[in-house]
């Protein structure tokens, strides 16, 4: 796994600005640049602090990948990881919006 790209991905999901997250970690916003373009590689200890920051486990971190199922589309997986974000409510009203489009005319 890329460390650097995943940590991208998952506080770009989380919509999180790097120098916000550095801050929050306790680690300066060149030092977490560098990690995410694969420069630098965190210790156990900054990124459990990482993870703390995005509000995820270390296994979470690790996790999404194990998990993909064969045959997701890339743009479908990336759907379901950021649904993985919602609360419970705003899971239940993208689940609404959706039954609406699927509803529309031409749609099976």
């Amino acid at each position: 796994m890329n460390i650097g790209a995943r940590l991208t991905e998952v506080r770009e999901l989380r919509g999180v600005k790097l120098v916000d997250l550095a801050r929050a970690a306790g680690i300066s916003h060149s030092y977490l640049s560098e990690v995410e373009q694969g420069k630098k590689m965190p210790s156990l200890k900054t990124l459990r602090n990482l993870c703390a920051a995005l509000g995820i486990s270390l296994a979470e971190f690790f996790a999404p990948e194990a998990e993909r199922e064969p045959g997701i589309p890339p743009s479908l997986q990336r759907l379901l990881d950021k649904a993985k974000l919602l609360s419970p409510e705003e899971l239940a009203a993208l689940e609404q919006l959706l039954d609406v489009w699927a509803r529309r005319p031409g749609k099976t």
